[in-house]
């Protein structure tokens, strides 16, 4: 087993890179060429460093965001998370749903997942039953294009903190890790709040830890220079505004209207990021947006083209 820590996610993240290069092994599936990792461990300490900010990658933060904004929502609708990306379309089984990999759906409107998990943690503080099952084993067999890459998570109270351990039966490095890394632990700082505890150490172990072909040009150039720039997301806050932040993504989303605002400093920072998506790159509001915003180095990073 490869196990890997790190206070950030950049460092963790390089040293995958450095270490596929020499040590992966060469596969095909699915009829693509693939480098992988088998298995792996990673322990993040730091969970606010959750924002990549490696030069060469190009991380894009609006997209994490919306990502998140469509999780929490425990929308299924490929057109909400396709506004952001349009490589979900690939994965729709019926072009219309993203039923298995949006795990908002899964952790907040079926069985009451999220509140059974709080009950759960506030009845027993070392249960070591606060799990949530994420992979329908169903899908063995069946050539279905949407299949989670996350089998479960795992909250522990240990040592007065919140720790996450994540399990996945697959990830991809370039398009999985950052979003997943990005996503879970935003789910596991909530929670904390939700607990009024403090936040712990996030871990992450994969079966399959790989990278496909197109991107082999991409690793190479991160690993002749694996530059990142120190980013740490401020303290999360006012949780009792996410609702309404969740709400008013989907009033910029589907009306492009960026007149709107949140009172809480950190969620209205997050729903400024969106806007972006909505505005003209050239557009001077976008630019006082971009040049406003705490993430702006974060922000920079995002490819242009992302925008247009």
């Amino acid at each position: 087993m490869y196990q890997i820590q790190g206070n950030n996610i950049n460092e963790i993240q390089t040293e995958i890179y450095r270490i596929l290069s020499k040590k992966g092994s060469l596969i095909t599936v699915r009829n693509q060429k693939t480098l992988e990792l088998y298995p792996l461990m990673i322990r993040l300490t730091n969970i606010n460093n959750r924002c990549t900010t490696i030069k060469n990658r190009n991380w894009n933060l609006v997209f994490a965001i919306g990502e998140f904004a469509w999780h929490m929502a425990g929308s299924e609708c490929l057109d909400f998370i396709n506004y952001y990306s349009s490589n979900w379309r690939k994965i729709s089984d019926d072009g219309l749903l993203i039923s298995e990999s949006c795990y908002g759906s899964k952790l907040f409107h079926q069985s009451s997942n999220w509140t059974s998990l709080i009950n759960e943690l506030r009845l027993d503080r070392y249960s070591r039953r606060a799990v949530i099952n994420l992979y329908d084993s169903e899908s063995l067999g069946l050539k279905k294009l949407d299949v989670a890459c996350t089998v479960s998570l795992q909250f522990l109270i240990r040592n007065n903190k919140l720790d996450l351990i994540t399990t996945m039966r697959s990830n991809d490095l370039v398009w999985g890790l950052p979003n997943d890394i990005f996503f879970f632990t935003m789910l596991q700082e909530i929670l904390a709040l939700e607990l009024g505890i403090d936040k712990g150490d996030y871990y992450h172990q994969v079966a399959s830890l790989h990278i496909y072909e197109k991107h082999f040009n991409l690793m190479e150039a991160i690993n002749s220079d694996p530059v990142f720039f120190e980013f740490e997301m401020p303290e999360m806050s006012d949780i009792v505004t996410l609702k309404e932040f969740v709400e008013k993504e989907s009033i910029i989303r589907n009306t492009s209207n960026i007149d709107i605002s949140l009172d809480s400093i950190y969620w209205n920072n997050l729903l400024s990021i969106l806007k972006l998506k909505a505005i003209e790159y050239s557009d001077l509001i976008f630019n006082q947006i971009l040049l406003s915003s705490p993430y702006k180095d974060v922000l920079k990073l995002c490819p242009q083209k992302y925008f247009e």
